[in-house]
């Protein structure tokens, strides 16, 4: 009897070690687990601020772009003024050149 109970006490001692050990590692893989969920969180917190600046820069960007595509415009429309001032002023060259010419307008 003695014997049987000792059999069944060692018995119940490696089931505890064998728990214990579970234990341990189930414990160690939660931590692991832990440790990485915080790591993504943190890269997903930096990704997020990486995002916000690049469409801060964007927005900066499309900003920039609308100014200089009405500088472009008065541009262009400076360039119009002074083609059509130069076409003024090389048909007066041709009429004080030519007084008696007379000009026939489109329509008459």
């Amino acid at each position: 009897m003695v014997e049987k109970a000792a059999y069944i006490y060692r018995k119940v001692q490696q089931k505890e070690i064998t728990i214990g050990r579970t234990t341990n590692n189930i414990a160690r893989t939660y931590q692991q687990f832990c440790d990485r969920n915080l790591g993504l969180r943190r890269r997903e917190d930096e990704l997020q601020r990486t995002i916000d600046e690049l469409e801060a820069k964007k927005t900066k960007l499309n900003e920039s772009l609308s100014e200089f595509e009405e500088s472009n415009m008065d541009k262009e429309n400076f360039n119009l003024e002074v083609k059509q001032e130069e076409d003024v002023i090389s048909m007066i060259n041709v009429l004080t050149q030519h007084p008696n010419m007379t000009v026939d307008y489109p329509g008459q």
